[in-house]
Order: structure tokens, then sequence, then C-alpha cells
């Protein structure tokens, strides 16, 4: 199940994704943030056996930060011409 920002925890963190890129001058879309923070939550909830809302509840407040140095970085290679994938479930 792919979480919204309708959902108060992942509104934060998305948001707080994207004030991180910001303020390091990385151009993020909402739909790559959210589709980003939906991948993390799931392989969380995947290796933890838990459901995605469980492991969305159980976030730690620096998965933003994570997740903002992953689009970075993926931002970089692109633009370098290098592909970086972020779900790491492949």
């Amino acid at each position: 199940m792919a979480h919204t920002r309708r959902t108060a925890r992942f509104a934060e963190l998305a948001v707080e994704v994207e004030r991180i890129c910001h303020d390091n001058g990385v151009d993020v879309q909402p739909r790559d943030v959210d589709a980003a923070l939906n991948a993390r939550v799931a392989l969380v909830a995947a290796r933890m056996r838990i459901g995605p809302q469980a492991a969305l509840l159980f976030a730690p407040d620096n998965v933003a930060a994570a997740l903002a140095a992953e689009l970075a970085a993926h931002q970089d290679a692109t633009a370098a011409g290098h592909v970086i994938e972020l779900d790491s479930r492949r």
C-alpha cells in the first residue's frame, strides 16, 4: 500500500525531505520524494515483517536526512550520466 501525504507521519517526513533538499540546493519533485519514501517504508516493512503503516509510524526522524542524501546522490549521478537505483529491493 502506497502512503500519501494525507497520512500525517508520511506528510511530515516528505516535507522534511523536501526542506533538506531545498536547503542543500537539490531540486526534487514531490512525486520523487513520495516514491522514495514509499520505497523505503516498504523495504523496512518487509525486512521487519510488519505492515507498511507500522513501519511508517516507527520511522526514525533521521530517515528524512537519509532520503534527502539519496535523492541528492541520484540527482548528481543522473547529471553525470550514471544511474543509481533508489529501490534496493531489485
